[in-house]
């Protein structure tokens, strides 16, 4: 912005001096050079506003509703582990082609190392409402109850990353959007069949 006006106000000034601006008393150049930078800030300000405008307008949003934190839960257990439904809100992202939804779990109690990235799609609607199946334990470790998690959203760009790719912290994936930190605890864990 300042570069901006910088600029105009010495090509004002050039014109000025060599004889471009008719009509402007040698005495009155204050007046003349106040004129150009009020415009000059306007401008700038609109530039400046516009941006946020624009950034606010495209930038990614993600929300886990349900669960909520420090919900205790009823998990389904089937042949590869537990699951349940995950629900939430995302804005700016169904549009882009560029962008995906990352649903990433960790276990808190008993502590495991890694978040754990989610097999299932995160599906959606134009209205911005997502849904996703949210996976934990394995057939080899299944679930157990009053076991604690956490879990989180990402709004991605990398396609490179998989259903279960580990990663040690959310933060090791570059993200665009990323939703708070859900806690919840698993109280019952009932058949698939």
């Amino acid at each position: 912005m300042f570069s901006a006006l910088a600029v105009a106000v010495l090509l004002q000034y050039g014109l000025y001096r060599f004889g471009g601006r008719k009509g402007v008393s040698e005495a009155a150049p204050v007046g003349f050079f106040a004129g150009w930078m009020f415009a000059g800030i306007v401008a700038g300000g609109t530039c400046y506003g516009m941006g946020l405008f624009t950034d606010r307008q495209f930038t990614p949003t993600i929300s886990i509703e349900s669960s909520v934190d420090g919900e205790r839960l009823a998990a389904t257990i089937g042949p590869d582990g537990g699951y349940f439904m995950v629900s939430g809100t995302s804005s700016n992202v169904i549009d882009n082609g560029d962008l995906r939804i990352v649903l990433l779990v960790h276990s808190t109690d008993p502590f495991t190392e890694g978040w754990w990235a989610q097999a299932a799609p995160v599906t959606g609607e134009k209205t911005g409402r997502r849904t996703s199946i949210a996976w934990i334990g394995r057939k080899e470790y299944p679930p157990v109850e009053g076991q604690k998690y956490e879990m989180t959203a990402l709004v991605i760009r990398d396609r490179s990353v998989r259903a279960e790719d580990i990663f040690r912290d959310p933060h090791e994936l570059p993200y665009e959007a990323r939703s708070r930190n859900v806690s919840f605890q698993v109280i019952e864990l009932i058949s698939e069949t």
